[in-house]
């Protein structure tokens, strides 16, 4: 689990979510298109699990979203 105090990750996985749910898809759908399990959403978007950067794209594209986006995103939100 993410230790509670690291507020950019928690904001980056709501992020996440939020572009599942505005792209109308279930954790199951984004599993089925991945090819993973639903619990292997599930993990990233509690944050038992982190993500690589191949993930991450894999996941943009199954939602998408232009990983520049994202990634425009996280430099914007990661508050030093």
């Amino acid at each position: 689990m993410l230790p509670r105090s690291d507020a950019t990750q928690i904001k980056f996985i709501r992020h996440l979510r939020e572009l599942r749910l505005k792209a109308g898809q279930r954790q199951a759908d984004v599993a089925k298109a991945l090819g993973r399990p639903q619990s292997y959403v599930s993990k990233y978007e509690s944050g038992e699990k982190t993500l690589d950067v191949f993930e991450l794209v894999a996941i943009c594209r199954v939602l998408n979203v232009p990983i520049n986006d994202v990634l425009s995103w996280i430099e914007k939100n990661n508050a030093s």
